[in-house]
């Protein structure tokens, strides 16, 4: 089960994978399968996740975003990028290729994130 306080929808689906779940969106909903490997407490985290994890399952948004490789991100954000994509590929299990474009994904969303306030 996942330790972190505020997981992110790239943390929570390492989870779901590493508990043998299949996530997929469905219309506005995402379908877990099978549902009964999914405990109540993280069945409460996904729903307070779900719009982050639709948009990271659904794919590419129809509004072009900058491209943004990791070697162009400040240092300071370039160091989180390298943290969470070990993090990533360790705990989660994926490749260090997947781990790194996942990275990317989360880190530029908080560096947006930011921006707004």
């Amino acid at each position: 089960m996942i330790a972190i306080a505020h997981p992110t929808a790239i943390e929570l689906l390492a989870e779901l994978d590493r508990l043998g779940v299949s996530v997929a969106v469905k219309g506005d909903r995402i379908g877990l399968r099978p549902a009964t490997r999914v405990p109540p407490e993280l069945l409460e985290i996904i729903r307070s996740c779900r719009s982050q994890m639709m948009d990271l399952l659904s794919g590419p948004r129809q509004t072009p975003t900058p491209r943004m490789l990791p070697a162009d991100l400040p240092a300071d954000w370039h160091f989180l990028w390298d943290e969470r994509a070990a993090i990533t590929a360790y705990d989660g299990g994926l490749t260090r290729e997947h781990a790194e474009a996942a990275a990317l994904a989360d880190i530029l969303a908080r560096m947006q994130e930011l921006e707004k306030t």
